[in-house]
């Protein structure tokens, strides 16, 4: 049972750093966006008409990139939360071919390695 419980905690933590990942990145997104915002309302009081026109298509973009955003986040979090599972459910079901799997992955980069390491 503990192994099991090794495993549910080592998911989690995968799926945690995914989504902190993706926070960070939205985070950093979002903060550029109200900095543009800030600057396009600082400049709403200025009168000029090409101004205007063009304040009002900077404020339609920002609202289309803010949501668009927003969309691509939670579908890359929903996506690597599915990806999460899928694979533990396949370690789960098939843990020795998980097991020839990583070994082959072990290998195949260690060969790399050594092989640059002869340049």
């Amino acid at each position: 049972m503990r192994r099991r419980e090794t495993i549910d905690a080592a998911v989690g933590s995968a799926a945690d750093t995914a989504a902190d990942l993706a926070d960070t990145g939205a985070s950093q997104l979002r903060k550029f966006l109200d900095d543009v915002e800030d600057l396009v309302r600082r400049v709403s009081p200025l009168d000029d008409e090409d101004l205007g026109r063009m304040r009002n298509r900077v404020e339609s973009s920002l609202k289309s990139v803010r949501k668009s955003a927003d969309r691509q986040v939670r579908s890359a979090l929903d996506a690597s939360a599915k990806a999460v599972r899928v694979t533990d459910d396949y370690v789960r079901e098939s843990p020795w071919k998980a097991i020839g799997i990583a070994a082959i992955a072990v290998l195949a980069v260690t060969s790399l390695v050594m092989s640059r390491r002869d340049r």
